[in-house]
């Protein structure tokens, strides 16, 4: 897969610094686009997962049942 280094030049350019989330909402500052894309890398996201009521994690689809 070829890599355009002038689209990633651009995205470096105009990035900001932001919040990045894991699957469990553990949050994590990306403050370089370096940071961002291992970030990514590693499953994280830029919507912190909600939580229902109980403690249970809601999932778009629902609520999803945690396991102790």
């Amino acid at each position: 897969m070829a890599v355009d280094i002038h689209n990633t030049i651009k995205m470096a350019k105009k990035f900001k610094k932001h919040m990045m989330y894991s699957k469990s909402g553990k949050g994590v500052m990306a403050n370089t686009m370096q940071d961002h894309l291992d970030l990514k890398k590693k499953g994280y996201g830029h919507t912190k997962p909600k939580k229902g009521k109980s403690g249970m994690k809601y999932n778009q689809g629902g609520f999803l049942k945690q396991h102790d």
